[in-house]
């Protein structure tokens, strides 16, 4: 693996730059303060969210959700259904806690008049994890480059051109698989959790020490930069073509509610052809009752079951990895390879079962 991989994103994409892998230092924990609950009844401003198991993607009931830096607290359903309130406007942190659960944060996220989605959270249990904060090895892990998305640039942060780097520690297990990711330093907070999403979801070989694998701490950088030179696939002279396609999984919930439908991903394309960025910008999705769902807004949400929610949210998520590993010829201007973004649709449909012949 070279010491450092370098990828540019479109004007709304951050510039990562993934460098040598070093034994992270120890980071201070904060302690968590006791928060009290506050009466939902008179919040103006509401978020509606789901918190679930990340590895069995089941609801988690009794969880706790904060809006921190205040008193709301709420409870989850039976179905991992929330609601929490506030009192004003603005752009808050969520905290979601459960017994025998990793606590999660949300950044930037903004209650406004009403009540509005975007409080998903995928928990992970609690387990051991390495001893110590340095544990030595023969080798160190090494990244897999095959499937290890890059973290997406908040919408935010690209309107007020705000750029950074975030620090990541991370535990990597002897599978290779991230198991808890903690913030070591950041320039910007509002970089914090896509930092933590995209590591999450990264792909590793094992540290070895004497020919066994083995758990260890990790750090790695998070570059975030504005990109300048992104050309509109409308001025390509050559468009990207796929070359290497990938079919997201269906989840087993969207499979049982019948769902189906497209997912329209903005996706960012480099020079090379490997794809940087891809976001749900769009859905088309109908039900088993034949209800179209374009958007997950509030007025949408009347419409559908919490579990048909959850199960888009996972449609959504599946979708978006799943076209993160494509590969593309790559986009062409005055005989040149450039970085482009394009719309592509992703589309859920249920197999027909053929009925067999009788002899």
């Amino acid at each position: 693996m070279k010491n450092v991989l370098l990828i540019t994103f479109c004007m709304c994409s951050p510039l990562f730059a993934q460098d040598t892998l070093t034994t992270a230092l120890r980071s201070e924990l904060v302690p968590i303060q006791p928060l009290l609950a506050e009466e939902q009844q008179g919040g103006k401003y509401s978020i509606v969210g789901t918190v679930i198991d990340q590895s069995t993607r089941e609801p988690i009931a009794n969880a706790k959700v904060a809006v921190l830096g205040t008193k709301s607290i709420a409870t989850t359903s039976a179905d991992g259904q929330y609601t929490v309130s506030t009192n004003s406007e603005g752009i808050f942190q969520l905290k979601a806690e459960a017994d025998g659960y990793e606590p999660q944060i949300l950044n930037n996220v903004y209650f406004k008049e009403g009540k509005n989605g975007g409080g998903f959270f995928a928990l992970q249990k609690v387990s051991q994890g390495p001893p110590l904060d340095f544990v030595p090895v023969d080798v160190q892990p090494q990244l897999l480059s095959s499937n290890n998305p890059a973290p997406v640039y908040p919408e935010e942060a690209r309107k007020q051109k705000i750029e950074g780097t975030v620090w990541v520690k991370m535990w990597i297990d002897k599978k290779g698989n991230a198991r808890r990711v903690e913030i070591l330093k950041s320039d910007a907070e509002i970089f914090n959790q896509a930092s933590i999403d995209a590591a999450m979801k990264w792909k590793f070989s094992p540290a070895m020490l004497k020919g066994e694998p083995v758990d260890v701490w990790v750090s790695i950088p998070f570059k975030f930069k504005l990109s300048k030179d992104i050309v509109k696939s409308e001025e390509l002279d050559k468009q990207p073509v796929p070359q290497k396609m990938i079919n997201p999984k269906y989840p087993e919930s969207a499979r049982k509610l019948h769902l189906v439908g497209e997912f329209f991903l903005n996706v960012t394309i480099d020079e090379q052809g490997n794809v940087i960025n891809a976001i749900v910008q769009r859905l088309n999705v109908t039900d088993n009752r034949g209800i179209k769902i374009e958007k997950l807004s509030e007025n949408e949400r009347k419409n559908i079951s919490d579990k048909t929610y959850t199960s888009i949210e996972e449609m959504k998520l599946e979708a978006e990895r799943a076209v993160q590993q494509w590969k593309f010829s790559p986009g062409m201007k005055g005989g040149k390879a450039v970085k482009t973004t394009v719309i592509l649709p992703v589309k859920y449909a249920l197999e027909e079962k053929k009925e067999g012949k009788k002899k």
